[in-house]
């Protein structure tokens, strides 16, 4: 399925344009994503199994699995964020893209996130544990 990069080109996958991303330089442990950073992502990502961004936009039910881990102001521009779960979004490939170089959207997923992820994820389950009292 194709789709429309920010750059204006019609894109099956991947645009080879760089927008408005910086091309990374040396490998991926000097750009700040070493075990330790793979280790917390994974983490992460396993308590948020749904992407946020879809969870907040179409429901548990539509949300696509959660493969990447995006950094709301990016690593380049902030090392020392790198390891904040304030910082941090699990989401799909798609919505990883569409938040690439856009932190107040990303602020506005994971206040949305923070605030109502977890009831949203129960809510699809009928309320397991819900007691009527």
């Amino acid at each position: 399925m194709s789709r429309l990069c920010r750059c204006g080109k019609i894109v099956k996958d991947r645009c080879d344009c760089t927008g408005n991303r910086t091309k990374p330089t040396g490998t991926t442990t000097q750009a700040g994503y070493d075990q330790a950073h793979r280790v917390a992502s994974e983490r992460y990502r396993a308590k948020h199994p749904l992407c946020e961004r879809c969870v907040m936009l179409y429901g548990a039910t539509g949300a696509k699995p959660s493969k990447d881990m995006h950094h709301i102001v990016s690593i380049t521009k902030a090392p020392e964020r790198r390891m904040e779960r304030s910082n941090w979004l699990a989401v799909c490939r798609e919505c990883h893209e569409d938040l690439e170089g856009d932190s107040m959207a990303g602020m506005a997923v994971k206040q949305w996130s923070d605030a109502s992820y977890e009831g949203a994820l129960e809510g699809a389950q009928g309320n397991r544990g819900y007691q009527n009292v």
